[in-house]
């Protein structure tokens, strides 16, 4: 249900992921989303935690080779948008869930508060509230709509990248630099079911 619950929010926005919607979708009965769910609103949250969830390991798995912690982020941040314009239905579930529900905000900024505050711990950063997190993490997420919605191109995550190291302190020599530097690329886990995997084949087929 979770898989469908992406595919119905990417294409029309939260308001199309009704359960009885979410339900034919993923081809279940319309009580049974009760078994699991006690509203549309915890589907809708559980689904946008559970995508960062899969991109955050793979970037955090890829990250693991970059001890500059301030190239990490940068590479992070790159990523990031790498990985949300290949999976335009992920991305955008993401995106609208968290207009539906602002309060899932504080809950999905915080995947790239653990590289903020070891970067602040070891003096790399200036700041680690959690203002600084929402600020960083708006860029980042202003920075995706972009990307998708094709205002801007791949030059996006070096611009965002050294913008959210200069927010953090960073010298800005060292800022360009670090955004700029050559990112190996990393490859998403995809743990979906058909009605996503399908969707995300469309959208291969589309870019072809």
């Amino acid at each position: 249900m979770i898989d469908a619950t992406a595919e119905l929010i990417a294409g029309g926005g939260a308001d199309d992921a009704t359960i009885m919607e979410i339900t034919a979708t993923a081809g279940l009965a319309t009580g049974t989303f009760y078994n699991h769910f006690k509203d549309r609103a915890e589907i809708i949250a559980e689904t946008a935690i559970n995508i960062m969830e899969q991109i955050s390991a793979s970037i955090n798995s890829a990250g693991l080779a970059e001890e500059d912690i301030v190239v990490r982020l940068a590479a992070g941040t790159r990523r990031f948008l790498d990985i949300t314009y290949d999976h335009p239905t992920w991305a955008w579930a993401v995106l609208r869930a968290i207009d539906y529900l602002p309060s899932l905000r504080p809950r999905v900024y915080q995947y790239i508060g653990s590289t903020v505050r070891i970067g602040h711990e070891i003096g790399e950063f200036s700041d680690e509230d959690d203002f600084t997190l929402h600020i960083i993490s708006s860029m980042l997420f202003a920075a995706a709509r972009s990307r998708l919605s094709g205002q801007s191109g791949p030059e996006t995550g070096a611009r965002v990248a050294e913008m959210q190291l200069r927010v953090l302190g960073v010298d800005p020599a060292r800022a360009h630099e670090a955004a700029n530097r050559p990112v190996a690329d990393v490859e998403l886990a995809w743990n979906a079911t058909p009605a996503v995997k399908g969707a995300r084949l469309q959208e291969e087929d589309g870019r072809k």
